[in-house]
């Protein structure tokens, strides 16, 4: 039996390739010499990384401090929490 939403699902991908890997393969061969295609995949993954990149160059550090200890009095038989 053929499943027809499977047919459908992987004309989508299909499409899409083509789309997406044509559109965008082009632009990689000018930008990067020596790489080979882009698809769905790569492109979605580029994407990502792309997007942390920026995240990563846009992080401005913050000092901060966090202290606790825990104290005991010679004279007292209980903790005192500071």
């Amino acid at each position: 039996d053929i499943s027809f939403p499977l047919v459908d699902a992987y004309r989508a991908r299909r499409a899409l390739d083509h789309l997406v890997g044509f559109n965008l393969s082009p632009v990689l061969w000018r930008k990067l010499p020596g790489s080979k295609s882009a698809g769905r995949v790569q492109s979605a993954a580029l994407r990502m990384i792309c997007e942390r990149d920026d995240a990563i160059s846009r992080f401005q550090p913050e000092e901060y401090w966090s202290v606790s200890c825990d104290v005991v009095a010679a004279d007292a038989p209980e903790h005192v929490f500071a």
